[in-house]
């Protein structure tokens, strides 16, 4: 390849870069996703490593508050041990 065509294709790549950046430049996060709970908090193990419990955030239309999720690793079958609703 010669140094002019080296040159030429450097610049495509420059040009390629720069708009791929101004793409990416504007996109927006809406605010809510850094003002939202997480999804799982306080995961704990069992004892004996079967289980898995945590506490997790539900909001939907039925619903809105906390849960506490307790799963079993063998099944892999979930259940809400105990709910605990906002407001």
């Amino acid at each position: 390849m010669t140094h002019g065509r080296s040159l030429f294709a450097f610049g495509r790549l420059v040009v390629m870069l720069l708009l791929a950046s101004n793409t990416i430049a504007d996109t927006k996060i809406p605010t809510e996703h850094f003002a939202a709970l997480p999804s799982f908090a306080s995961v704990e193990l069992s004892p004996d490593g079967g289980k898995i419990a945590a506490i997790r955030n539900i909001r939907n239309d039925s619903f809105t508050g906390k849960v506490i999720l307790v799963q079993d690793l063998s099944t892999l079958q979930r259940r809400i041990a105990v709910t605990l609703a906002d407001g």
